[in-house]
């Protein structure tokens, strides 16, 4: 083989390197950018190898002088990810015996066309197929494999199920390669081709459908995990409204000891009282609260922007109704999770600064319910006016010279934790509900 034939060989690394990379979009252990460099590096090294060890061994066997390789890349895939062990080994197997595939379809299509023969002859064009029909097998598992794959390995914790899937792929993958041989013997038996051919075939499309089956559970828990999501939601607006209507029922007591105060003051001046009034008025004032920060939770940056929303919404007159249990996070889970609560409150105050200061009312429930999960349930009242398109909602601040930029930036923080965001509206009230995973 020529070092251009061995380059185009190795070139089936790069789809299977993402196609390993796609389930774990969530838990990179270092950014895109460095992965990449070094996965790169790894591609000419392993290039290179393999153009060695068939120039000392005369083995033209790509897909033997490339197990090295493989290893090499795995011990990497392992330690560049968070995943668990049992996790990364389980993908990087169903790559393996994906890639096995298209090197099968390829020897079992080249055969057909050159005959037993011809694979010295034309190594180029084998080569060139092989990596075609990698590509095609990557496209043809991207949506599973980063959509129903990427939630598997967020949420599938489960060791022996990662670790029981292993002996199937490699069983695949080690049929596949032995029966290469078979399809290139010299004595051009059709028996031996076709039977090897039938297996080949039978062995590909009942992995194919165990790969499917196996992304389509996570597809059934993530609806099972969305109905569970709905319905912790539910029973946090619940809460809130319970929470809000004993509010304003306590409001309703306070407007009233405080009209009988006045009126007790008034008949005292309008009797000279004037000591009786000032004695009565500093029992008051003693038995009223004083200011002060509020320990909402444990993490301090966290609880010093719960302050700041509650201090604002006192200074515009608003009804806030708050509920916490936030479980201690990393540091920069933390500074995320507060940026997104400075911005959320920021747009539900403005949001109740647009009506009358008696219909101001901003709810917020901030829980783990779940260890692994953060709800956000926030509803806000606010004069009905939206923007939104087929895309979704966007911000109206951008009109009022504000940045505009505060709904896209809380979309970046789910986005960032593989979490959901849902918008809704009535006339009268705004309400955001978010669930992001916690680390």
């Amino acid at each position: 083989m020529t070092a251009l034939t061995t380059s185009i060989s190795t070139l089936i690394i790069l789809p299977a390197g993402s196609m390993c990379y796609l389930p774990m979009r969530n838990q990179l252990r270092f950014s895109k950018g460095r992965i990449v460099r070094d996965c790169l590096i790894l591609f000419v090294f392993a290039a290179a190898g393999i153009l060695a060890i068939e120039i000392v061994t005369n083995n033209t066997d790509s897909t033997l002088t490339l197990l090295p390789f493989l290893v090499i890349f795995c011990i990497y895939y392992i330690y560049s990810t968070k995943a668990s062990v049992s996790q990364n080994l389980g993908v990087f197997a169903a790559v393996c015996a994906m890639m096995a595939m298209a090197s099968e379809v390829t020897y079992i299509i080249y055969r057909g066309l050159f005959g037993s023969e011809a694979m010295a002859d034309n190594d180029m064009i084998s080569n060139i197929m092989q990596v075609g029909f990698a590509l095609l097998m990557a496209v043809m598992f991207y949506k599973p494999f980063k959509r129903n794959g990427t939630f598997m390995v967020d949420n599938l914790k489960l060791d022996w199920i990662w670790l029981s899937s292993i002996p199937i792929s490699a069983g695949v993958f080690v049929v596949l390669v032995i029966t290469v041989p078979l399809i290139f013997r010299p004595d051009d038996d059709p028996f031996i081709y076709f039977s090897v051919v039938g297996l080949a075939v039978v062995t590909i499309f009942m992995y194919c459908y165990m790969v499917y089956r196996f992304l389509d559970v996570g597809k059934t828990l993530m609806s099972i995990d969305q109905l569970k999501a709905q319905k912790t939601v539910f029973k946090m607006q619940r809460q809130q409204y319970e929470t809000m209507k004993q509010t304003l029922e306590e409001n309703r007591i306070v407007r009233h000891d405080i009209k009988h105060a006045m009126l007790l003051a008034q008949k005292l001046l309008r009797e000279g009282k004037v000591e009786e009034v000032l004695r009565y008025l500093d029992v008051r004032l003693e038995t009223m609260p004083t200011d002060s920060v509020h320990q909402y939770c444990e993490d301090g940056i966290l609880n010093a922007v719960l302050n700041t929303i509650a201090d604002r919404c006192d200074e515009s007159e608003i009804q806030f109704d708050l509920s916490v249990d936030i479980p201690m996070m990393e540091e920069q889970q933390s500074v995320d999770v507060a940026n997104y609560l400075q911005n959320l409150g920021e747009n539900a105050i403005l949001g109740c600064e647009t009506v009358s200061p008696k219909d101001r009312r901003f709810a917020l429930t901030v829980k783990a319910p779940f260890d692994n999960e953060l709800f956000i349930v926030s509803t806000n009242s606010f004069d009905g006016q939206v923007r939104k398109d087929k895309y979704g909602y966007h911000s109206t601040r951008a009109e009022d010279g504000g940045s505009g930029l505060g709904i896209p930036s809380m979309r970046a923080i789910v986005s960032k934790y593989n979490g959901e965001m849902n918008i809704s509206n009535t006339d009268s009230e705004f309400m955001v509900d978010t669930r992001i995973s916690i680390i």
